[in-house]
Order: C-alpha cells, then structure tokens, then sequence
C-alpha cells in the first residue's frame, strides 16, 4: 500500500484493471494530465458476476417471495470510458474524480 502513495497512477491502473482489460501502458499516457480515454474496453466477466448476482447470492427464506434471477455476462465492452482526475485538487481535498462511460 505505501508504494501507491509515491506511484497514484499504479493505483488507478490495479482498480481499472480488476473490471476491465485493457493495456496499461495506454492509461499511463493520459493519467497524470488528469484526463485519459480508453476505447472499446471489454469487461472482465469474473469481476461483474458477484456485481450481477448480489441478491441471488443470498439465501432465500420466504416462500412468498420470487427467488432473484441469477445473471450471467456473456462479453461485454465500453466503448468510451474517460476519466478525469483533479490531482492539484486532490491533493488538498477539494476534487473530485469523474468518470463517463458510453
């Protein structure tokens, strides 16, 4: 963890990454501007089903009730993600970060 404090960048890259797959050296390029675009990013199906599958998970104990359906991702890609980060404003508590997906 302390190595993420002098390396944020590395930090931003293991979150993106446990969702989607992408190339890392394509984020490094735009991370610290503040402002990086990734195309076409496909999702990473092991991380959305526990997303997809929260309720169905747990154990369903009233009879009256319809059990949840259980989801499963077949593929999926985000066409355009952007990321913008304030890091000046961040630094002194102030920012926040923005994130599109389309």
């Amino acid at each position: 963890m302390a190595s993420y404090m002098y390396n944020p960048s590395q930090k931003v890259t293991d979150i993106l990454s446990k969702f989607f797959e992408f190339d890392p050296s394509e984020l490094e390029l735009g991370i610290w501007s503040g402002d990086l675009q990734l195309k076409n990013v496909k999702l990473r199906q092991e991380a959305i089903h526990p997303l997809l599958n929260r309720k169905a998970n747990k154990p369903h104990t009233n009879p009256l009730k319809k059990a949840p359906l259980h989801m499963k991702l077949v593929s999926g890609t985000v066409g355009n993600m952007r990321i913008r980060i304030p890091w000046k404003r961040l630094v002194w508590g102030q920012g926040a970060v923005q994130l599109e997906i389309s």
